[in-house]
């Protein structure tokens, strides 16, 4: 599957920089990178996708995400298990708006290269997040690291 100008948008972008935003709410279970080149090479070693987190500090959803969504134990241990998590404050970071991310939260599931499998717009209950992540995992793993969900 060829990139589209926002994955290859993403990749670039991510390849970029180093998060430094302050991870406070998420699940503690969940080890939230703050460097992407760091997670990304996780990820490589691992054959793990990353999870990236954008959210923004007046975002109200994004508050309920991580309080409700990512302190659930199923959907942490999902994400502890299957994934390198990412966590990035959209406002220290205004150079995404280039990949147009525009409502908060988005959580996206990305190759170590960076190209998207999945992305999630808004808050959605823990259930729901607990399918999407199983699923990007499966196909994940079934392709070997090469496989786009959407």
């Amino acid at each position: 599957m060829g990139r589209t100008p926002k994955s290859t948008g993403l990749s670039l972008l991510l390849a970029a920089f180093t998060v430094s935003a302050t991870v406070k709410a998420e699940d503690p279970s969940i080890r939230w990178h703050k460097d992407v080149d760091i997670a990304r090479k996780i990820a490589t070693d691992t054959k793990r996708p990353l999870l990236v987190l954008v959210t923004s500090e007046a975002c109200m959803a994004c508050r309920h995400l991580k309080s409700k969504t990512l302190k659930d134990k199923n959907v942490a241990s999902e994400i502890s298990r299957s994934f390198v998590a990412v966590s990035i404050n959209a406002g220290s970071h205004p150079e995404l708006r280039r990949l147009r991310i525009r409502m908060y939260p988005t959580t996206l599931i990305v190759t170590p290269d960076f190209r998207v499998m999945d992305a999630i717009i808004g808050y959605i209950p823990p259930e729901q997040m607990q399918r999407r992540l199983r699923r990007a995992s499966q196909v994940y793993i079934a392709k070997k690291g090469t496989a786009s969900v959407q």
